[in-house]
């Protein structure tokens, strides 16, 4: 074969130490032909000794376990360089599993991390593209879990963990403080904030107002957002004008607790002690009353009941209060 025949002479062949260091440096970094690849592969093809899978194999376990120098690393770090000698390689997943657990717990250095976030940004494909609305609905569907890749629980509870106690640093706490405090996120948030429902989950007195409603047969709205006063808020019912209701209405049903029944607590009682705000219930009973008085003032009728009251409250009760309010 013209393989062997060529290179018969070399067979055996041990070199020192130094001529191994002289190679190396001379192909460090070296970058081969596509002829010159086609040539090695065809030639590694014909040469009968990596056909044979026993000494292959004998060849893998005897360098099992052998842990290559640092400087030897070094080198073959270097050869590789540009090269993309790594992609297209699928790993089974016993292979996944091993460099998994080797790199569990592994921590990066900042100069590690550093490196990765420059290559990163100069090899990111996406970098200075602006998505188009098909995208960013894929890309919001898949965040939703609606398409896309769906998580485990398990690897949930994972990245909870890992998360859990992780401390900022300045830096980065910076960076978000910069970029919440920004006119347009504040923006963003209130059109975001004014989509959403609190509560997700209605409250029972909240509910026995609904009801009452339905039994009177009366069309009305939950959560509506009322924007055209200074305190804008999104209110517990809604009542437009129809037959029987001359003005447009809203209901307040206000919590014992939630809004510190005077009944039930002094002035200066703070609802929730342990918050920053530290919120007395004067402060409640003031921001309640502005809210009615604002609305008032845009033509709206404002009922605000209390839960006690509800929760004793029947049908003919509630229709006298509407009618009442109504005249």
């Amino acid at each position: 074969m013209p393989w062997k025949n060529n290179n018969k002479n070399r067979l055996g062949i041990k070199h020192s130490e130094a001529t191994r260091k002289i190679i190396s440096i001379k192909l460090t970094g070296r970058t081969l032909s596509e002829q010159h690849k086609k040539n090695i592969s065809k030639s590694l093809i014909d040469n009968p000794c990596y056909k044979d899978k026993e000494r292959g194999k004998k060849i893998s376990l005897s360098k099992k376990g052998k842990k290559a120098s640092e400087n030897a690393r070094k080198n073959m770090s270097i050869a590789k360089m540009g090269t993309k000698s790594h992609l297209g390689i699928k790993h089974s997943e016993a292979t996944k599993n091993k460099i998994s657990i080797k790199l569990t717990g592994r921590r990066l250095s900042q100069e590690t991390k550093d490196k990765i976030s420059k290559y990163q940004k100069l090899n990111n494909k996406f970098r200075g593209k602006h998505p188009s609305d098909k995208t960013k609905l894929k890309m919001s569907l898949a965040k939703k879990g609606i398409t896309g890749r769906k998580l485990s629980e398990e690897t949930k509870k994972k990245i909870s963990d890992k998360s859990r106690g992780r401390k900022l640093s300045q830096e980065t706490k910076n960076k978000i403080r910069n970029t919440t405090n920004r006119p347009e996120y504040k923006m963003l948030c209130r059109i975001n904030r004014a989509k959403q429902v609190f509560p997700i989950k209605d409250t029972l007195i909240e509910i026995k107002i609904q009801e009452l409603l339905k039994g009177l047969n009366i069309e009305f709205y939950k959560h509506k957002l009322i924007r055209r006063i200074k305190n804008s808020y999104q209110c517990d019912v809604f009542i437009p004008k129809q037959q029987g209701i001359l003005q447009d209405t809203i209901i307040e049903c206000d919590g014992d607790f939630i809004h510190c029944n005077p009944q039930k607590y002094s002035a200066d009682y703070i609802r929730f002690p342990n918050s920053k705000d530290k919120i007395t219930a004067k402060m409640i009973w003031d921001l309640d009353k502005a809210r009615t008085q604002e609305l008032e003032a845009q033509g709206y009728r404002v009922i605000r009941l209390w839960g006690n009251e509800i929760n004793y409250m029947d049908l003919n009760k509630f229709k006298e209060i509407l009618i009442e309010e109504n005249k």
